[in-house]
C-alpha cells in the first residue's frame, strides 16, 4: 500500500516537471473515446502527454480534476481538488494539531487504478500525505 502511494505521488510531481501539453487531435482516438464516455459533457479539456500516458485536466462539479489514461484508453489514475470541509476528520485534526496556524494551499484526492486512494495536503511547499482514512503517511518537500 505504501509503495502504491509513493507512486501515486511521484506519478503526480512527474506529470508537473515532464508533461507536455498537446492538442485533442493528438491524443489517441480509443483514450478520447473512453474519456467522453465517462465525461460526455466536458468541455474544454486540456490534454497532456506524460511519458506514455496521457492526462486531461477539466472542470467536474466545478472543481478541477485530472484523469490519466494509457495508450489503450485504460484510466490509470483520477486527482481531484477537494475542499477542506470534505477530507476525513483525522486529517482534520492532525492539522488542527501539528498545523494550528498554518495557511494550507491546497488539498487533492488521488485515486489509482487499483482504487487506492489517498489525500495531499499542501502546506509550506510540502505535501503532507494521508491514507484513505486519513491517517498521517509522510511528508514530501515539493
Amino acid at each position: 500500500m505504501k509503495k502504491t502511494l509513493l507512486f501515486i505521488f511521484l506519478l503526480s510531481c512527474v506529470i508537473t516537471i515532464q508533461a507536455q501539453k498537446i492538442t485533442t487531435d493528438a491524443v489517441p482516438k480509443k483514450v478520447t473515446v473512453a474519456f467522453k464516455k465517462s465525461h460526455p459533457t466536458t468541455t474544454q479539456e486540456e490534454w497532456t502527454k506524460v511519458d506514455t500516458n496521457y492526462e486531461v485536466k477539466f472542470l467536474l462539479n466545478k472543481k478541477v480534476t485530472h484523469l490519466m489514461y494509457d495508450k489503450t484508453g485504460i484510466l490509470v489514475f483520477n486527482e481531484s481538488k477537494i475542499a477542506l470541509a470534505t477530507i476525513p476528520v483525522a486529517i482534520k485534526k492532525y492539522l488542527d494539531t501539528n498545523f494550528p496556524e498554518q495557511k494550507i494551499d491546497g488539498i487533492v484526492k488521488m485515486t489509482a487504478m487499483n482504487s487506492s486512494l489517498s489525500y495531499a495536503v499542501e502546506i509550506n511547499d510540502s505535501n503532507l500525505i494521508f491514507d484513505a482514512l486519513g491517517n498521517y503517511l509522510r511528508t514530501e518537500k515539493k
